[in-house]
């Protein structure tokens, strides 16, 4: 339990009792709270085979549409910087399986007027480009557009990708313009691998239109049993 308190302490936390309504207390400056989303959903599927003719895996589903739990907060630390902070977890609403701790975007960063700088997991600067297209009741489903967003290779390599161990920087926005870059270093290098991510990202939106576009690079991308250059 001292081991505990330390830790919060460390995140510009103060235990507080245990029990019903208990929860973490931000000190003097600070702030917290929790966020998320509960997605169960039925699904009508109609499966075939390659050859066109009627398989048994027809039928009524419920699944879990990404339910999440998290918890995020910032601290003052100096005029105009903010300490920031967030643990996003997911689970299944359904209950086929079990919940994952930090399993997606959780990260410990610093925020000011130069920008946000975040280490973590976080979604790649490439993969957030998505949010500029139209949302639908399908986000997240079976029929959602990161079944061939960002894939190649016969969809066996996806950049739509949550990078874990990974550096970002988001700019400020500037009247609409904002960009972003993320850098996550291959931790397993050795000298005849190096699979480094590079992620970037740039942006502008306004009431009337908006425009963006994503670049990737990944010098040694595994496809197959041979690593090649992939952007």
């Amino acid at each position: 339990e001292a081991a505990e308190r330390q830790g919060l302490r460390a995140l510009g936390l103060r235990p507080v009792r245990r029990g019903p309504g208990a929860g973490l207390r931000h000190g003097p400056g600070g702030r917290a709270r929790q966020f998320g989303r509960l997605r169960p959903l039925r699904a009508a599927v109609d499966s075939i085979n390659a050859d066109g003719t009627p398989n048994n895996k027809s039928g009524l589903r419920l699944v879990d549409n990404s339910s999440t739990l998290g918890f995020k907060g910032s601290e003052e630390l100096a005029d105009g910087l903010m300490g920031i902070w967030q643990v996003e977890s997911q689970f299944e609403a359904d209950g086929d399986s079990d919940g994952k701790l930090a399993s997606r975007n959780t990260f410990v960063g610093l925020k000011g007027g130069f920008g946000t700088v975040m280490l973590g997991r976080y979604d790649t600067p490439y993969k957030q480009t998505k949010k500029y297209l139209a949302h639908t009741p399908v986000d997240d489903s079976t029929a959602e557009i990161s079944a061939i967003f960002g894939k190649f290779n016969n969809g066996s390599v996806s950049y739509y990708t949550r990078q874990a161990s990974s550096l970002q920087y988001v700019s400020p926005n500037w009247s609409g313009f904002e960009f972003k870059v993320g850098y996550a270093p291959d931790e397993a290098r050795n000298a005849d691998q190096d699979q480094a991510k590079l992620s970037l990202s740039a942006a502008y939106d306004s009431d009337a239109f908006f425009i963006y576009t994503g670049y990737e690079n990944r010098a040694d991308q595994k496809v197959g049993a041979e690593y090649k250059a992939a952007t």
